[in-house]
């Protein structure tokens, strides 16, 4: 008998279920008409674009290398608290402020606001690219009855072509093109999440048919690929871990949280360096 630690077995995960439609339409980049440019104010290696209330292309690891075509948010009525049927695309509602501690600091906070059915609605953006991770942070305050959905459309390596995405526990979103790579999580729990084929299986097909999201593909691709989720809390924070060299599928470990912060989208799916309080 041996005396040492008993083995954990390896996590298999639910069966696969792999998206229909691949390889999807043609892919796009988002509209020129932007809003703000953010980047890091220390050595981390992520610029971001934010156009019409919403994050656009990230770059990593130089302005030259798009690695998202945009991570966009959207709204659904939540019945289980009085809330409307129905959901609602932020970007294209286009109601919104922005707003910077100062003219001088790329720190912005994208404030949402409006109404569907008569039920108001508030979202709260606050983006903030980490100083020293490649990391993108997005902390968010949601107010009304409502539910935070969020979709993210990779264009790895700078294409949406050939891109792969897949859901690691139901509870990571990652996508993977050649040698790079991102994930995307959030220290609240996530529901629905799905990786999804373009303009078939992706999440804005799945809100435009069901007026929510039902769909939990756990990988998608290659081709043209987004993934997709709900988010459990009102509050909460979005880690983009930057696209980095690609280290084994399934096997990245998720950055530590910045302290005070509770969501983001990390672009380096690879480090586990220590954040600091901006």
């Amino acid at each position: 008998m041996s005396g040492g630690p008993a083995s954990q077995p390896a996590y298999e995960g639910p069966p696969a279920r792999p998206a229909p439609g691949t390889p999807g339409v043609d892919p796009t980049w988002s509209s020129s008409d932007k809003d703000f440019v953010t980047s890091s104010l220390g050595p981390a290696r992520v610029w971001a674009t934010i156009g019409h209330g919403v994050v656009n292309e990230v770059y990593w690891p130089s302005t030259g290398t798009p690695q998202l075509r945009d991570l966009s948010f959207y709204l659904v009525g939540d019945s289980s608290q009085g809330g409307p049927q129905g959901w609602v695309d932020l970007k294209r509602q286009r109601q919104y402020t922005l707003d910077t501690p100062a003219p001088a600091l790329p720190l912005l906070t994208v404030q949402h606001s409006g109404e569907l059915d008569g039920v108001p609605y508030a979202l709260e953006l606050e983006l903030l690219p980490d100083p020293l991770r490649d990391t993108l942070l997005i902390r968010y305050d949601l107010t009304g009855p409502y539910r935070l959905a969020v979709i993210a459309a990779p264009h790895l390596g700078g294409t949406g072509r050939d891109n792969r995405a897949w859901t690691e526990r139901g509870q990571t979103l990652l996508a993977q093109h050649g040698s790079h790579a991102l994930c995307l999580a959030a220290d609240a729990r996530l529901r629905r999440a799905s990786a999804g084929v373009v303009g078939v299986s992706d999440g804005w097909q799945d809100l435009a048919q069901h007026g929510r999201l039902t769909w939990d593909y756990t990988e998608a691709g290659p081709g043209n690929v987004a993934l997709s989720t709900e988010l459990t809390e009102a509050k909460g924070c979005w880690r983009w871990p930057s696209p980095s060299r690609r280290r084994g599928r399934r096997r990245w470990p998720v950055p530590a949280w910045l302290p005070g912060w509770t969501c983001c989208v990390s672009a380096s799916c690879r480090t586990g360096r220590p954040g600091r309080t901006i």
